[in-house]
Order: structure tokens, then sequence, then C-alpha cells
């Protein structure tokens, strides 16, 4: 599975500079967002660096990173930050590199994550991660792009709200068929809000 260089090009350009959540609804769908997020990278030759929190690229970088040559691959970090006591994020981790990507996957896990030690400031503590990182995004034209897997439990339900709202756009990202298509839930990042891409075998 992979994408064409312009589609690339031109992902690459319309969430340069943000925040962005990708609402995905299952491990096929957000596979096909890895492979596109760290290709547009390597298109761009940028650096990505990749906050997994449930390893689901390390365990699946045979087919993420397939065909990408020696040096892209120097240039895609996977890296599980250090937690402290009280869910705090040891700062270290979030890079300061000019126009590269940071990758967090997923929302879901970090946000276990911050409420392990205190659930009541689990949802504080994610938004003023996110909006930190939309910060340096806009201040160092960085590439900040978040999933989250949408789930129909009720405890899901109350948290989409928080989830969406994160960053400076929300996405839904569908396979439909031979393309993946990412619709605008917030923000307008393409005309028609809709950017469809076409996915090669």
């Amino acid at each position: 599975m992979s994408f064409g260089v312009h589609q690339l090009n031109e992902f690459h350009a319309s969430v340069q500079g943000k925040a962005v959540v990708f609402l995905v609804p299952d491990r096929q769908t957000n596979l096909l967002l890895a492979r596109l997020f760290l290709a547009s990278a390597a298109a761009a030759e940028v650096s990505c660096h990749v906050l997994d929190m449930d390893a689901f690229y390390a365990s699946n970088s045979v087919s993420i990173a397939e065909g990408f040559s020696q040096q892209e691959m120097k240039d895609i970090q996977l890296q599980i930050p250090t937690i402290r006591a009280g869910g705090e994020v040891v700062p270290e981790f979030f890079p300061y590199t000019d126009e590269g990507f940071v990758v967090i996957d997923d929302l879901n896990s970090l946000y276990h994550t911050f409420s392990s030690a205190d659930e009541g400031t689990a949802g504080r503590k994610l938004t003023f991660l996110v909006q930190s990182l939309s910060f340096m995004a806009r201040t160092n034209r960085l590439t900040i792009l978040a999933t989250v897997y949408e789930r129909e439990r009720p405890v899901f339900t109350r948290r989409r709200r928080l989830f969406a709202g994160l960053g400076d756009a929300s996405v839904s990202a569908r396979r439909e068929g031979g393309l993946l298509a990412l619709r605008c839930d917030r923000g307008a990042i393409w005309p028609g809000r809709t950017l469809i891409l076409s996915i090669r075998p």
C-alpha cells in the first residue's frame, strides 16, 4: 500500500504548521494513516518522531515502512516516553526540529496514562499538551499528527468531544475501497473539507 508523491506533498502542505487529530475506526485504517504520515515525511525529507504508545508502529514496521530507503528509515524515530509519577510526560521526548513531523499514536492510551494517577485532571493535561504542540507547530512549521480510535462504548462517547476538540482540526479517516477519505469534522484544511487519496497496492 502506498500513495503517489503528488498526494504526499499535497497532504504535507495542508497539515504543516498545524496539530491535527485523526479519528480512525479500526487498525487497518490506522495502518494506512501510519503509512501516509511516514511517507509524507520521507517525501519532504524531514525527520519524523513517533510517540508509539501501544507499539503499533513498531509491531507493524515492515508494512508501514516498506520500500523506504536506509536514510529515510534513519529519519524515523519511534519512542515511548518516560512517564513520571503523577502522569507527567518527560518533555525531552518532544523534538524541536523545524519542519519535522511528530506523530502521537494514540490519544486514548495517552489519556489513560495521564489518568493512572489522577483521572480528574487527565483531560486538562491532554489538552495542555496538545495546545503546547499546536503552538510549536505554528512557530516552527512542525507537523503534529495524532490518532484516536473511535469506540462505541459510552465512556468513549463522553470523551469524543474532548479528543475531537483538541488541536487545530479534527479529521475522520475512512477507507472506501481503493481510496482513503479524510474529512474535516472541525476546521477547514482542504477545499470542501475533504481530501481523497488513491491507495496503490
